[in-house]
């Protein structure tokens, strides 16, 4: 069973946007830290990108549960139809790729909303995004720490970290471009 807790922050003093997401395998491991920045962003599309990057840092191969905790209404509407989606439509396939990637083996997904800082794991996710949304903090844009992926999901985040630079750029960029390493 895998616990994730996320959050996503953007600074309009510094025009920059942060998430930071704990994936947990089981109650008895530590968690581990996914974390990334980039500029020109908004607030919601750092909450999908908390959520998006932390369910990359799921192992898969295996089947069980994954709860996802977030503060942001606005994923949990999102993802069960309450809202309409019309805004991050290239965010929102990218989520909707990496659900059907855990669901592919055998595993199910579940996001549930908390109140903001209402578990230590939410305030610390809350503390490091907001933190990360100061240039002179260390570590390159949209960058993944504390796991050792496997190369599938490598070239997924690869893939990932391109396609939003390139989305945050203005530029045109297609869902196939994007999610190429989970259709191999």
């Amino acid at each position: 069973m895998f616990t994730i807790h996320c959050d996503g922050a953007y600074s309009k003093t510094h025009d920059v946007g942060a998430y930071a997401g704990l994936v947990q395998d089981g109650p008895a491991v530590k968690p581990e830290l996914v974390w990334g920045r980039t500029h020109k962003t908004t607030s919601q599309r750092m909450e999908l990108a908390a959520v998006i990057a932390s369910l990359r840092g799921v192992q898969s191969g295996r089947s069980g549960s994954v709860y996802v905790y977030t503060d942001s209404e606005y994923i949990v509407k999102g993802i069960s139809g309450e809202y309409q989606l019309q805004a991050n439509l290239d965010l929102w396939d990218l989520l909707t790729a990496e659900l059907t990637r855990l669901k592919s083996f055998g595993m199910k997904v579940s996001v549930s909303h908390l109140p903001r800082n209402s578990t230590p794991e939410l305030e610390r996710c809350d503390t490091l995004a907001k933190r990360a949304t100061d240039p002179k903090a260390n570590g390159p844009d949209f960058t993944l720490l504390g796991r050792s992926l496997d190369p599938v999901v490598e070239e997924s985040v690869k893939a990932t970290k391109e396609g939003i630079a390139a989305l945050d750029r203005g530029d045109s960029v297609t869902l196939s471009e994007l999610t190429k390493s989970l259709n191999e």
